[in-house]
């Protein structure tokens, strides 16, 4: 497990207040496909965040690289991961770019970067299988920039695949930002159910598209990105809420608060699993942690007791409809995608 944490901006600029922290759960020590995230903070003006989730099945051929011989799909996701931190460095400062001109030029920057790496270490063994079953440093990427400001935060999203952004919010609890990239679409609930293919993720060797889109939230909120490990492995999407606002109403800090989620995540999913989590708003975790108190009650008494109680898949359907129209409000209706 990894962890990384940083904070800026005091009570003298607390609708700016910023703190990040990250975690990177492998199913099998060493062996994990996701790459450690991304959780930058930079002069209180913007952050970035990105989860990007390297894709074991298509990307089982061996590879090397500086960790030695791992899986295409492990070093595909480090190489985007280390693509895409130095493409933010060094484009988040501009805040008149556009999500969709973002999308276009970090789509041609990955490709580029990734056939590079796969022409220098390539494939250093082979399966019997079909060759055209296998991608060439296959991952998945879900990337936030967010640029706080006086009452509300201009967010824009980057994704591929079905890694996933959320935020979370006092009044409103969890959304999702995302659309996963599925052959067969569908909503968060039934995806727990279903066993669709990725239709779109970044590789080495076949086209693929950055998707990009621009959301206003309002302040204070929590911004997190995170890898289907995290949240494919719970009951229901509130259930995916309610481990979160667990996990914070019994912490003491934001590392803390992401090393239970991690420890939660860790005893029911199947997958390595990565988040990252950006706070906006709040000086001190405890003022987090107090405005979340109501919304923690709430969510417990009107779902996660209920379906304790029933434990139905009728009942199920039934409150995730209920639930649904405000997790899914924010998903976007368009979006831009750009393939290379």
């Amino acid at each position: 497990m990894t962890t990384t944490t940083t904070s800026s901006a005091g009570a003298r600029m607390d609708r700016r207040a910023l703190a990040a922290c990250s975690f990177n759960e492998a199913k099998i020590p060493d062996k994990g496909e996701d790459a450690d995230p991304l959780a930058h903070i930079e002069d209180d003006k913007v952050a970035f965040l990105g989860v990007f989730d390297g894709l074991g099945g298509s990307g089982c051929l061996r590879c090397g690289g500086a960790d030695g011989v791992h899986t295409s799909a492990y070093y595909g996701a480090r190489v985007a991961r280390a693509s895409t931190e130095a493409f933010l460095r060094r484009t988040a400062a501009f805040a008149d770019v556009t999500p969709d001109a973002l999308a276009a030029v970090l789509t041609e920057h990955l490709a580029e970067d990734l056939r590079a790496y796969d022409a220098r270490w390539g494939a250093v063994a082979s399966s019997a299988l079909r060759s055209t079953l296998f991608r060439r440093l296959p991952t998945t990427a879900a990337v936030a920039i967010v640029r706080p400001r006086r009452d509300t935060a201009r967010v824009q999203l980057l994704w591929a695949g079905d890694s996933r952004c959320y935020t979370l919010s006092p009044s409103r609890g969890l959304q999702q930002l995302t659309v996963d990239h599925l052959r067969s679409p569908g909503d968060a609930f039934a995806s727990l159910a279903g066993d669709s293919s990725i239709s779109n993720c970044i590789s080495a060797d076949e086209a693929f598209h950055i998707a990009g889109v621009e959301v206003e939230l309002p302040t204070p909120c929590v911004v997190l990105a995170a890898t289907d490990g995290c949240f494919g492995y719970v009951l229901t999407p509130m259930h995916f809420e309610a481990l979160l606002l667990d996990a914070l109403m019994n912490t003491r800090s934001i590392a803390r608060w992401l090393e239970d989620v991690r420890r939660r995540i860790a005893a029911i999913a199947a997958d390595d699993a990565s988040l990252t989590a950006l706070t906006v708003g709040w000086s001190r975790h405890g003022a987090l942690r107090r405005a979340f108190v109501e919304r923690a009650r709430f969510l417990n008494e009107t779902y996660i007791a209920p379906l304790a109680a029933v434990d139905g898949a009728a009942a199920r359907v039934e409150l995730w409809r209920h639930y649904a129209p405000t997790y899914e409000a924010l998903l976007p209706t368009e979006v831009v995608c750009t393939t290379r």
